[in-house]
């Protein structure tokens, strides 16, 4: 079985770093979780007109007010099937500042549009469609449609777009990620950076 980002990439999937093509391609039979544990070096970004937003994004899992250096981070992805039988693969971020904040998400493969559809937050009604590129160096770089709440685009002055960008280093044996999502308008939302490693642990 390919996972949901081997159909979108294609061949160029062949030109992940092999540590990325482990994560990347975890399927519902895979029977494996992914749990990542490192550092954010920096968490930046929110202009205070969009701070009401970000209070608000809290209780669903999407945004925080919280910045900072150094903040401990955790990542669980695991792919399952859902109860229509699509294949779906979860990110489960949690940065833990005093309180920890989440920003959470569910992946899907469109058939239709050949892409990944971004399911945001705790109750996945934030949605955007994802594209994939392959890099130089092995890593990998998502990039994000504006986000549409259901069916409907949200306005460009509460709206965001994300681009992720994620590596491994051999030399450190630890994956590298950098973060934005950026307003029109206001400039960097959120933004973070920094370092992790995976553990796989087996699941039922």
């Amino acid at each position: 079985m390919k996972s949901i980002y081997e159909k979108a990439l294609g061949k160029d999937y062949d030109n992940l770093h092999p540590a990325l093509q482990k994560k990347f391609g975890l399927t519902s039979g895979s029977k494996k979780i992914a749990i990542g544990t490192g550092i954010m070096k920096r968490i930046w970004g929110g202009n205070i007109l969009m701070k009401p937003i970000l209070r608000i994004g809290v209780t669903k899992h999407l945004t925080f007010p919280e910045r900072g250096e150094h903040i401990p981070f955790t990542l669980e992805n695991v792919a399952y099937e859902n109860d229509r039988g699509e294949e779906c693969f979860a990110w489960i971020r949690q940065f833990n500042f005093n309180k920890p904040r989440n920003f959470d998400a569910i992946m899907t493969f469109n058939m239709k549009k050949n892409n990944i559809t971004d399911y945001l937050g705790l109750h996945h009604d934030f949605i955007s469609d994802i594209s994939l590129q392959v890099l130089d160096n092995g890593g990998i770089k998502i990039t994000s449609s504006p986000i549409r709440y259901k069916r409907v685009t949200l306005p460009k002055a509460i709206n965001g777009q994300a681009e992720v960008i994620e590596w491994y280093d051999d030399s450190t044996e630890q994956f590298h990620i950098f973060v934005e999502v950026k307003n029109h308008y206001f400039g960097t939302i959120f933004g973070y950076e920094g370092t992790f490693s995976i553990q796989y642990k087996t699941i039922k």
